[in-house]
């Protein structure tokens, strides 16, 4: 499964499956209308009302109760939050202990990656969680908004990750990777024809695009970026 890009800038692949990829730019398939967008733009009053009763009393904890399933939430899992933020400082940190206890497996992620990502990754900031919560009550796909400070390179560049998290029996979240279901795959997709998730995406891309035009250096190194996994691209059709 795969994401479509605006601009194929991906800095870690997390997954062999392609769910949870660092990039800096995503945005919705070409030409592909969103089969939910009028689901998604008029809420029924009950969904109203959800949201906000969830207004007045704040954030959402899993232990609470499992709430509005297919609706995309900012920041209302606290404990999702911590994992998240955690797992990104482990591996800025090349922490694999720590990412042991954060993650359903490491099979997809080596030492050496994360020394080579700690190259050029110096720090992920200002992360917002945007979570939507899977018909089977235990699981979420995560799309984390951060602002990737590279080394060297004075401007935060605004990125995306799309993750798979699963919350064990204890209430434990943990981040996802291994084998799934077909129809956990095919939600996942689904998410991203999520009229909200779209407006997110762009809104993402349209900030990277900001700090690029203010900064020459972070539009050099974005670029390089690019060029390079179009090259890759290129030597995988030919093989």
């Amino acid at each position: 499964m795969k994401l479509k890009y605006k601009k194929i800038i991906l800095l870690v692949t997390m997954s062999s499956m392609g769910i949870g990829l660092i990039t800096l730019s995503l945005s919705n398939p070409k030409g592909k209308e969103p089969n939910n967008v009028k689901q998604q733009t008029i809420l029924s009053e009950q969904q109203e009302d959800k949201e906000e009763e969830q207004a007045e009393t704040g954030i959402i904890k899993i232990t609470d109760g499992l709430t509005d399933d297919g609706t995309l939430l900012e920041n209302a899992y606290p404990d999702i939050n911590e994992l998240i933020k955690k797992y990104l400082e482990a591996r800025v940190a090349c922490d694999m202990d720590t990412i042991k206890n954060l993650v359903s497996s490491t099979s997809t992620i080596s030492l050496e990656t994360l020394q080579k990502e700690s190259e050029y990754i110096e720090s992920y900031n200002n992360i917002s969680c945007y979570t939507i919560k899977a018909p089977d009550n235990e699981s979420f796909v995560v799309y984390v908004y951060e602002e990737l400070k590279i080394v060297g390179i004075d401007t935060l560049a605004p990125g995306m990750i799309r993750l798979y998290v699963r919350v064990n029996p204890d209430g434990k979240p943990v981040i996802y990777f291994g084998q799934v279901e077909d129809e956990t795959i095919d939600f996942i997709e689904a998410t991203g024809n999520d009229i909200k998730v779209i407006q997110l995406i762009e809104s993402v891309n349209k900030k990277l695009e900001e700090a690029m035009t203010s900064d020459k250096n972070l539009k050099a190194f974005i670029e390089g970026l690019e060029n390079t996994a179009k090259n890759i691209s290129k030597e995988k059709v030919k093989e």
